[in-house]
């Protein structure tokens, strides 16, 4: 089937919310730099980084600004994600920089270890509707940038799959001998949609269970605690060089 043009847009949509909520798009205050956060406390992060928290939301999380960057809870799967970029460009964004969880298919990446993310190879369904598939990349500036501020940062390759308790076994040796280093849920859509919709993207991953044998799941322990820190320092180095 020929796709035409969208019925309606993420421009309609805040369009509409700004109308029933009495407000306009600058009250929104997004930043041309835009962090995505699964990990840590982001009311915390946002103190000490003098971020205000804005009156207004998109969907049910807390928009944080200050003069350099935003900070958003990052949506849970892909079609969560593609329609948060959709409306995060409309709002002014520009850098995307996403700080996630991934469960490690390699042994060199166990719990807590920071992660850049490469590539990511869509077995997602949402990528497809954007009109691509297959692998996509990050941001080659951004992800030099990160690579600046730690010149020893590994960088890996995502599975990106809509399915978590479908990671099988012969997927998990599919993926691994494809290529890939890490499993997630949004990453390759990050990197296809915001192709699309002109937004750079980059991310940092934090090891957050392991799948190389037996699953070992770590998420709240002291490694895992100590990766999330690390990956906001990480992050917020790299920012200053933009």
């Amino acid at each position: 089937m020929r796709e035409s043009e969208p019925h309606f847009t993420a421009r309609h949509f805040i369009d509409y919310i700004c109308r029933v909520r009495k407000v306009n798009r600058a009250d929104f205050n997004i930043r041309p730099d835009v962090i995505l956060s699964y990990v840590g406390n982001l009311a915390e992060k946002a103190a000490l980084w003098d971020m205000d928290t804005l009156p207004i939301t998109i969907h049910a999380g807390p928009i944080f600004s200050n003069q350099t960057a935003t900070l958003l809870r990052g949506p849970v799967g892909a079609p969560l994600a593609a329609g948060t970029m959709e409306e995060l460009v409309e709002l002014g964004a520009r850098r995307l920089w996403v700080l996630g969880y991934a469960g490690s298919l390699d042994p060199r990446y166990t719990l807590g270890t920071v992660v850049g993310v490469a590539q990511a190879w869509s077995d997602e369904g949402t990528s497809s509707h954007y009109g691509l598939d297959g692998w996509a990349k990050a941001d080659h500036f951004m992800t030099e940038q990160l690579a600046q501020v730690d010149p020893a940062l590994p960088f890996g390759n995502n599975w990106t799959t809509d399915a978590i308790y479908r990671e099988t076994p012969q997927k998990i040796r599919h993926f691994t001998n494809q290529g890939c280093h890490m499993v997630d849920m949004e990453m390759s859509c990050y990197f296809h949609v915001g192709h699309q919709l002109g937004l750079s993207v980059a991310a940092l991953m934090v090891i957050s269970d392991e799948l190389f044998h037996p699953w070992n799941p770590g998420f709240g322990s002291e490694p895992v605690q100590s990766g999330i820190t690390s990956a906001y320092d990480l992050l917020r180095q790299a920012m200053e060089l933009v």
